[in-house]
């Protein structure tokens, strides 16, 4: 059985969204993720952590802007 390759044109519409929303429910999660640590680290007063997961942060947004 022989897989078909399909342009991007021939891809049904909602395979596309289904991909995108994985991305953005993952992407979500993980900023969520992070806030929680932060939030956990100021609370513990963990400020030496707090500062590299800002940098860290701030990092992973600059590279997913691009």
């Amino acid at each position: 059985m022989a897989i078909k390759d399909r342009s991007l044109e021939e891809t049904p519409t909602w395979a596309l969204a289904a991909v995108c929303f994985v991305i953005l429910f993952i992407s979500i999660m993980i900023e969520y993720f992070l806030h929680f640590i932060g939030h956990w680290f100021k609370r513990k007063n963990k400020k030496a952590l707090y500062e590299a997961l800002e940098k860290f942060c701030i990092t992973i947004r600059s590279i997913f802007s691009i």
